[in-house]
């Protein structure tokens, strides 16, 4: 995912963090759940 931002590996990390704290998700399983469920990924 950096790579093809072409940002760090922290950045996305701190964005990843950002983003489950706002949705008051635990975990990256969460994430990706939600994400699917929502339509921003398919699985």
């Amino acid at each position: 995912m950096a790579s093809g931002l072409r940002i760090s590996v922290k950045t996305v990390e701190t964005h990843r963090t950002n983003v489950m704290q706002k949705l008051c998700l635990r975990t990256t399983a969460d994430l990706v759940r939600y994400a699917v469920r929502n339509g921003i990924i398919v699985a």
